[in-house]
């Protein structure tokens, strides 16, 4: 049984270890990576975290090699910062640093990148941090680190015009209108006195009807005189031919 707990807890301190190993760094390059078009500098900071393989409170140094893309950046200035002391060698691209107190979760040096005139939007360079080693004369810690900056795309501003399909509802087509309002105004009152004109004109029809029918009317009147003067003249005739039989 004590054996059994005995490597439960062995395994769980290797675990532990193994967890916080991966979890911290002790060293770290942070910054800008992407540029805005109006930015000519680059800032990045080389950071200490976990120094816990290290004396804290003991000198510390480091050393190792700074490239960077000449044809996006063209010069570098190392400064140090939080009691390190740094210095750069531009021609061998070698810098080197120290500090006499050591201190974990520290800013030890910021990098300032100068970015050449003429960059065209969407450039990218590369900031390199090759074979850095943090010592302590007897503890030794390597670091490599690659950094990508980017020159921002220019973003094109949007247009005013809007598309007509893409009119809201309720608005007034400026072409529909113009050609509405390009249409004479008395164009209703010349369809009216059309109306009216029609209203007026007399029925063909109807005036074809009553000036056959005037005759035909005229006709039957005479017709019916000729039928009484005939009917008066036979009563006549007889009467007459009465008074000469007595």
């Amino acid at each position: 049984m004590k054996k059994t707990v005995m490597s439960l807890i062995i395994i769980f301190i290797v675990l532990f270890c193994t967890v916080k190993s991966f979890a911290s760094e002790t060293m770290s390059v942070q910054g800008n990576t992407t540029l805005k078009t109006e930015e000519k500098t680059v800032e990045l900071t080389i950071s200490l975290g976990d120094i816990s393989s290290f004396i804290e409170g003991e000198p510390l140094g480091f050393q190792g090699t700074l490239t960077y893309d000449e044809n996006m950046f063209q010069n570098v200035l190392v400064e140090g910062l939080n009691g390190w002391t740094i210095n750069y060698e531009e021609t061998t691209k070698t810098f080197m640093g120290e500090t006499d107190v050591a201190s974990a979760d520290t800013q030890i040096a910021k990098v300032i990148l100068t970015v050449k005139d003429g960059v065209e939007a969407g450039t990218s360079g590369t900031v390199n941090f090759s074979n850095i080693l943090l010592t302590d004369g007897v503890n030794d810690y390597t670091f490599n680190n690659e950094v990508v900056v980017t020159m921002e795309e220019e973003q094109v501003p949007p247009t005013d015009e809007e598309d007509p399909e893409e009119q809201e509802p309720g608005e007034e087509d400026p072409v529909n209108n113009t050609v509405n309002n390009n249409v004479p105004e008395n164009n209703t009152n010349k369809v009216s006195n059309t109306t009216t004109i029609q209203g007026n004109t007399p029925d063909k029809t109807t005036g074809t009807t009553a000036t056959t029918s005037l005759p035909k009317a005229g006709l039957r009147n005479i017709l019916a005189i000729l039928v009484v003067i005939s009917v008066i003249s036979m009563i006549v005739f007889k009467i007459k031919s009465r008074d000469i039989k007595y």
